[in-house]
């Protein structure tokens, strides 16, 4: 209709409107970054109205020209001053974002039209004149590399292959020629790295979408690459600014390209180079700068998460595919990464850390490595006595559990291993350490050895803080139940055994009640309890935790986790229940209150209690 009525003009002298509001004339106040916020918004709806189709295809030749350089030259500014600390920084960073959104979805736009002499406007000629710039000196176009490369993610395929040839080969030409320790070779490395990981994310939006890439968007790039790469990595005079460039981008491109774009030359290489990132971090010494460790342990975790997915995947393939790397990470780099995140060396930080990210990426890596620190550590349990190795390999599991997302814990809780360790922490199996001399004297125990049950019990709760982090999320519904059935079993504790459960399974029933918001619904419990049964078990025990709590013989720790399962249980209550489930255990609480000795701890220990399960009932009257 707007061409018929001869009307094309008026959205481009919309479009300059709204650009005056980015891009101010001379003499006129500079804009804020909430009028700029504002004025991309308005560019956006205008020419991707919500309810109707794009109107790209009115704006004309002059137009484009002044949308690039307003957009371009705002992402500019926002960028440089994304670091600004408070709500400033943070609104530049979201302008930065809408700039590179909306001239993506331009560049995806004009890419359709069949009139390519837009697309060459608003794309093709800027992008070369940002070329030449990139050529004199990558260090002072970083702003022109990531304005790229967020285009070759997002911008459409001939957009994608465009800034390949103009970005990624300036840069590879550019390094290959200029190998030395420059602030333009570090920005170089960073800069290939950008393109490879936005060609992977345009090349998986791709595939999500039914579009198939062929000939494969690196193909060509991916051998130069690999070559001019790896010189930076293996080069010894280089400094670690530039070899953690050329590692991430290293990564990148092992997770974008196929075994079929490699050379078996420069195949053997990339073993090579996974090597010694394993290496750099498990034999690491005190003179290795801390970014170049970091570095290997992202980049060296992400490549085992990744491969190890690719055996079983039925996606396309990448080069981490190949049978050499695929026996590499079974056979030398996971067990080395295991054997040192279970040490003190020095090294252990870091494997730790590449373990962990591994677990975030792949389910079956999270299966493989929770299942075998597991069965270390109930295998150093076995004689029931934990030693600096025990402790340094729950150390290892609790780091992974922390920080390796949320496969980890189902993992966890998968592995038959995991009841084992508690069955052998609990019950009192645990012993303190004699030597031959003191076993063979049978002999009444003495202080010493009184230390070392104290020292032994210490080292048990420091081994089972360590299990925690797998109960605060994700709990499977029959572990919840098993750990209620475990306590209410043995209330109230009839032997030290029973205590000895306790202090175990209290912790994690407490952490496991608070992780979820409501009692299990009947369809989630697969045995022979429901809704009801659960939470009458869990209000059934309410008298004999009250009963452990207020008992001065048991410790403080495992009181102090009865009175929180307490509060759980209590806050999971069921309001719509007749009777207040509390009222019984504030009048058990009263009477002990108003009859003992007075005793300032004990008292307050107790009138701290009773305040807290006032609060709980007084909740549950007004509801």
């Amino acid at each position: 209709n707007a061409i018929a009525h001869k009307r094309i003009p008026m959205i481009n002298l919309t479009v300059g409107l709204f650009l005056e509001q980015l891009i101010p004339m001379d003499g006129e106040e500079p804009p804020s970054t909430l009028d700029k916020l504002e004025g991309t918004e308005c560019l956006s709806n205008l020419l991707f109205p919500e309810n109707g189709s794009a109107t790209v295809e009115l704006l004309d030749v002059t137009t484009l020209k002044g949308l690039w350089n307003g957009i371009k030259r705002t992402h500019d500014e926002s960028s440089m001053q994304i670091s600004i600390a408070g709500s400033e920084g943070t609104n530049n960073k979201i302008l930065a974002d809408n700039c590179r959104t909306l001239v993506s979805r331009l560049a995806l736009a004009l890419e359709m039209l069949p009139d390519k002499s837009l697309w060459d406007a608003f794309i093709s000629e800027p992008l070369l004149k940002q070329k030449k710039q990139i050529d004199m000196s990558p260090s002072r176009s970083r702003l022109n590399i990531a304005y790229m490369a967020c285009l070759t993610a997002s911008g459409g395929p001939r957009t994608l292959r465009f800034c390949l040839g103009v970005g990624l080969e300036s840069l590879l030409d550019f390094l290959s020629e200029n190998l030395e320790d420059t602030e333009d070779a570090a920005a170089a490395t960073h800069g290939i790295g950008a393109f490879f990981s936005s060609c992977t994310v345009a090349i998986n939006r791709g595939r999500k979408e039914g579009v198939v890439f062929h000939p494969h968007p690196l193909e060509q790039y991916a051998t130069k690459a690999s070559k001019v790469l790896l010189d930076a990595v293996e080069h010894k005079e280089l400094s670690s600014a530039i070899k953690v460039g050329a590692t991430r981008a290293l990564e990148f491109l092992v997770l974008a390209v196929s075994e079929e774009h490699l050379e078996e030359e420069l195949l053997s290489r990339l073993c090579s180079f996974i090597e010694t990132l394993s290496e750099s971090i498990t034999q690491q010494s005190p003179g290795d700068e801390s970014d170049w460790i970091d570095a290997c342990s992202s980049t060296l975790g992400s490549m085992l998460g990744n491969a190890v997915d690719q055996e079983t995947s039925d996606a396309s393939k990448t080069v981490l595919a190949s049978p050499a790397i695929q026996e590499l990470v079974k056979e030398v780099i996971t067990p080395k990464l295991l054997e040192a995140a279970e040490s003190i060396s020095l090294g252990s930080g870091a494997s730790k850390k590449a373990i962990a990210m591994a677990c975030t990426l792949s389910e079956t890596y999270s299966s493989k490595t929770i299942t075998a620190l597991l069965e270390a550590l109930q295998k150093s349990l076995e004689g029931g006595i934990i030693d600096d190795s025990c402790i340094q390999c729950s150390d290892a599991l609790s780091y992974v559990l922390r920080n390796g997302g949320d496969y980890p814990s189902r993992a966890y809780h998968d592995s038959p291993a995991s009841s084992t360790v508690l069955n052998s922490l609990g019950g009192g199996r645990i012993r303190y350490s004699v030597n031959a001399e003191k076993m063979a004297n049978l002999s009444l125990p003495t202080e010493e050895s009184k230390g070392d049950a104290d020292a032994a019990r210490s080292k048990v709760q420091l081994v089972l803080s360590n299990l925690l982090p797998a109960y605060e999320n994700n709990v499977p519904v029959m572990t919840l139940v098993q750990l209620n059935r475990t306590v209410a079993d043995v209330l109230p504790p009839m032997s030290e055994a029973d205590k000895s459960t306790l202090s175990i399974t209290l912790p994690i029933l407490g952490s496991a009640l608070s992780s979820i918001d409501e009692f299990p619904t009947i369809d989630d419990v697969d045995m022979d309890t429901d809704q009801s049964s659960l939470q009458e078990v869990c209000i059934g025990m309410l008298p004999g935790l009250t009963e452990f709590v207020m008992t001065e013989d048991n410790d403080i720790e495992t009181r102090s986790s009865a009175a929180y399962c307490m509060h759980a249980m209590l806050s999971l209550g069921n309001l719509s229940m007749q009777e207040c489930p509390v009222k019984p255990v504030v009048d058990d609480l009263v009477k002990r209150f108003t009859s003992a000795k007075f005793d300032h701890d004990a008292s307050t220990d107790w009138l701290n209690f009773l305040s807290l399960m006032v609060s709980y009932g007084m909740i549950f009257c007004h509801s």
